[in-house]
């Protein structure tokens, strides 16, 4: 670390910590304590969002070190995901775990500025560095102690966290209007098929008499439309979809290919769950398919030949007069009833589509694809904006423990003047504490 600007010192983190305090929690068994591990700790604000709480004689055998407002916790396990916290006011004096680097400010830092030094790119790639391990990747505590921090005189840390904050504070606000639009997408989405569905967007009149039939009790799919333009009609779903999943070619999961010569379809949220090169096991219907995952409720639409995935996987082509995307579509836009990992196929068999004139299908077909290519392409350019952001909020940390975020002001004592201080103080404290345990 070369080239700092005058007063600053390129010193190892543990010139600028505290030491911290262990206990055992279950010599308490009866006190609570909240307790911040590695799953309490939210990577992508650098927060302490979930911590548990436990009885003493309850606690987990990591839970040892005491935590103090403005600590900074570094998870020492898998450094690259940047599990990195500041304790706040609220959990003043709980746990963590021996997992987790304490590092605690003294007197040369700001605890604010070690914290940010902390979640910069500079510092999480220099300590992944000494990461050992293949299947746990982790480092030592003496790792990251070990690690580099550069250090401007105090005053001038407190100003570069002023900065900072201002300017986190518009990362911040852009950072959630950008996340707040990939919720968006799901429910605009939802709109659109919904109201395409509807046949209204065609200038249709809806006729108020025809509404769905009613058949038994049993659950079944809903709409966010209630009646259908006079000349559509209600079609059950032995109609509209005809089933094609076959019983006996199935994979099970443990024997996926990451590569291969087949896809293998199954129920979750991956268009290709893997592959396999049996041909034997090849679905017999011809393409193109609609997929349904019975316990999943995700619905899929593929035009080559596949292997079905074991379990829970229903395999469907369009019915007489339904055009096959329309179909699709139109399974997408059905409300199921949310049985968690239950069965769904059954609330399937009970419900009933909307369905058009081939010509009209085709259409809403044409409108549902170019306004979700609008909307993907919408999601994808705030994705992208996102991670633009995150680059950027690491340049200007860059900036910042370069020395070039705010100016240098000469009459600040230097800090390597303060640390040399507080090595005096150190040996000072050590000697009187070695003297009254000889004396």
């Amino acid at each position: 670390m070369t080239g700092l600007p005058q007063g600053w010192a390129s010193v190892a983190v543990r010139d600028v910590v505290d030491s911290y305090d262990t206990i055992d929690p279950q010599r308490t068994p009866e006190q609570r304590f909240a307790y911040v591990d590695i799953g309490a700790i939210d990577n992508s604000v650098q927060k302490i969002t979930d911590p548990k709480e436990f009885l003493g004689k309850d606690a987990p055998s990591r839970a040892r070190r005491v935590i103090r407002t403005g600590d900074v916790l570094f998870s020492t396990v898998r450094t690259y995901l940047k599990n990195v916290a500041q304790v706040p006011p609220e959990l003043e004096g709980q746990l963590t775990s021996t997992g987790i680097c304490v590092l605690r400010a003294n007197a040369a830092t700001d605890p604010d500025y070690l914290f940010r030094w902390a979640c910069s790119s500079d510092f999480i790639n220099e300590i992944s560095q000494a990461q050992d391990g293949t299947m746990y990747p982790a480092v030592r505590d003496e790792d990251v102690l070990a690690g580099p921090i550069p250090l401007p005189p105090l005053p001038e840390q407190r100003r570069i966290v002023r900065k900072l904050e201002t300017l986190s504070a518009r990362s911040t606000t852009a950072r959630t209007h950008l996340t707040a639009i990939e919720k968006l997408v799901e429910r605009y989405k939802s709109g659109v098929l919904g109201l395409e569905l509807s046949g209204v967007p065609l200038g249709n009149e809806v006729d108020e008499q025809n509404t769905q039939p009613i058949t038994n009790d049993n659950e079944r799919g809903e709409w966010t439309f209630d009646a259908l333009p006079t000349h559509w009609v209600w079609t059950g779903f032995k109609t509209f979809l005809e089933n094609q999943t076959d019983s006996y070619r199935k994979l099970p999961q443990k024997d996926y290919q990451s590569e291969g010569t087949y896809p293998v379809i199954d129920q979750g949220a991956d268009l290709i769950g893997g592959y396999s090169d049996d041909a034997d096991l090849l679905l017999p219907a011809e393409p193109p398919y609609i997929i349904f995952g019975d316990h999943t409720r995700c619905v899929k639409f593929f035009t080559a030949p596949f292997v079905q995935g074991a379990d829970g996987v229903k395999v469907f082509h369009a019915g007489r007069d339904v055009d096959i995307r329309f179909a699709y579509w139109a399974l997408k836009g059905l409300q199921l009833p949310d049985k968690g990992y239950s069965r769904h196929a059954k609330f399937l068999k009970e419900s009933f589509f909307p369905r058009p004139p081939l010509d009209e299908q085709r259409e809403i077909v044409r409108r549902i694809e170019t306004a979700f290519t609008k909307i993907d392409r919408l999601a994808a350019e705030a994705a992208k904006d996102l991670k633009l952001l995150g680059h950027l909020d690491q340049r200007i940390l860059a900036k910042a423990f370069a020395g070039d975020l705010v100016p240098q002001d000469p009459t600040d004592e230097p800090a390597e003047t303060l640390l040399d201080r507080i090595r005096v103080s150190r040996s000072t404290t050590m000697k009187k504490r070695r003297g009254r345990s000889t004396g």
